[in-house]
């Protein structure tokens, strides 16, 4: 004798409708939490990749780093170097502002004559962009009078910038500034506490 079903087909229905229902919550779920998930947190993990910050996060880096550029128009270097030095440590380079960040830094270390801490922070930036690495050593070496080792590095920065396009359009505008200036015969320090960084 063949066995039939004791679940009645209406039962069974709503079974089906309700999985499916759970399936497309959770689909939604993820696609919304993307990738600050469990299963987007894996991915990354397999890839090697770090996870990028939530919107909020990237809403408060944003807000302190336009606290750090009013110190800075208003010459506070102390607190301005405060506020970006912890802005470094919390940015990738996807932020809005992140060549800023560091070509800021490097200037407050240059007025302040911290030189071995502003070699050190371009140093450390080659892992994460080095073409920006590139450009602020070169623009540092200008400063400083060593126009050969200016030209090196700003060729290597325009080099990899037509690989990589990284340098915003001002950054772009001030390399190619740079590299005329470095024509010049090498001279002394070029350092000038007072003079402005790009905007």
């Amino acid at each position: 004798m063949k066995k039939t079903s004791t679940t009645p087909w209406y039962r069974r229905k709503a079974v089906i409708a309700a999985a499916l229902v759970v399936a497309v919550l959770a689909g939604a779920h993820l696609t919304l939490s993307w990738p600050h998930n469990f299963l987007g947190t894996a991915v990354y993990r397999l890839l090697g990749k770090q996870l990028p910050p939530k919107r909020s996060e990237d809403l408060v880096n944003i807000r302190k780093f336009l606290k750090a550029k009013r110190l800075l128009d208003k010459k506070e270097y102390a607190p301005a170097r405060v506020a970006l030095e912890d802005l470094r440590t919390r940015i990738q380079p996807n932020f809005l502002f992140f060549q800023k960040v560091y070509y800021y830094l490097g200037y407050i270390y240059d007025v302040q004559g911290d030189f071995r801490k502003e070699e050190m922070l371009y140093s450390d930036l080659q892992e994460k962009d080095v073409v920006l690495s590139k450009f602020l050593f070169g623009l540092y070496y200008f400063r400083h009078g060593q126009d050969s080792k200016a030209r090196e590095s700003l060729s290597a920065a325009i080099q990899l910038d037509r690989k990589h396009r990284r340098l915003t359009n001002e950054f772009k505008s001030l390399l190619h500034r740079t590299m005329e200036l470095t024509s010049r015969s090498e001279g002394g320090p070029r350092v000038t506490a007072g003079e402005s960084p790009v905007r």
